[in-house]
């Protein structure tokens, strides 16, 4: 998610990889055809996202919200990834999960991890930078959809002043406007279903027990 969010934080980074521009054409060209884990999987958004590219052979969450297999991402071994070529996951962004995250799964599989573009500029991040062979950009993405209401009612004021062109029916005995439209997670109006953050993401890669190297760059196609 965005960290400058105007959105509350929500409880352990689940933030559901949702937008088809988190999977530019250049990450396609390298995981195409390749088996996987994704071990910070919440609701299989990520997944639903690689379907035609790649196969998942396994799934995971400390906290799953779907079919997925409850598992601490910090315990995973060989056993649970013996059928994956590749870890891609979309991890929690807190360095104190992220950081032995990237330990963990780098001594096991070559892995993608979708992380704000930002990252590789914080002094904490350079031991694992530098160790980071490919760099995929990705742009900005959204992380909500906002929710569509029928005829809710709204204050006067509020909807005169930025909402009126989505009133659809005005209550004259009670002084009362009824929006109809999206509306966010605090409840407010909002001329569109999704939300985007203000970060840019890239796609970062790291071999299997990687070792210093020269980071490459590349654009999203």
């Amino acid at each position: 998610m965005s960290k400058r969010s105007t959105f509350d934080k929500i409880s352990k980074d689940f933030y559901p990889t949702i937008d088809p521009n988190a999977i530019p054409t250049k990450l396609v060209e390298f995981i195409r055809g390749k088996t996987y884990a994704e071990p910070c999987c919440g609701e299989g958004d990520l997944v639903d996202l690689l379907t035609d590219v790649s196969l998942c052979r396994w799934e995971s969450d400390i906290d799953p919200k779907r079919r997925h297999t409850a598992w601490d991402a910090l315990r995973l071994t060989n056993h649970q990834l013996e059928k994956c070529e590749l870890i891609i996951t979309n991890p929690p962004f807190s360095k104190t999960l992220l950081l032995p995250m990237i330990d963990v799964f780098t001594k096991l599989k070559p892995t993608w991890l979708l992380l704000p573009a930002d990252l590789m500029h914080n002094q904490y991040f350079a031991p694992h930078m530098s160790v980071c062979s490919k760099v995929v950009s990705v742009g900005r993405l959204f992380w909500f959809k906002n929710k569509w209401v029928e005829k809710r009612p709204f204050e006067f004021d509020e909807l005169e002043r930025k909402w009126d062109n989505q009133v659809v029916y005005y209550d004259a005995v009670k002084g009362t406007k009824y929006y109809t439209g999206y509306i966010t997670s605090n409840g407010k109006p909002c001329k569109s279903e999704t939300v985007s953050g203000t970060d840019n993401y890239c796609w970062y890669y790291w071999d299997k027990d990687p070792q210093p190297t020269d980071t490459i760059f590349y654009g999203r196609s």
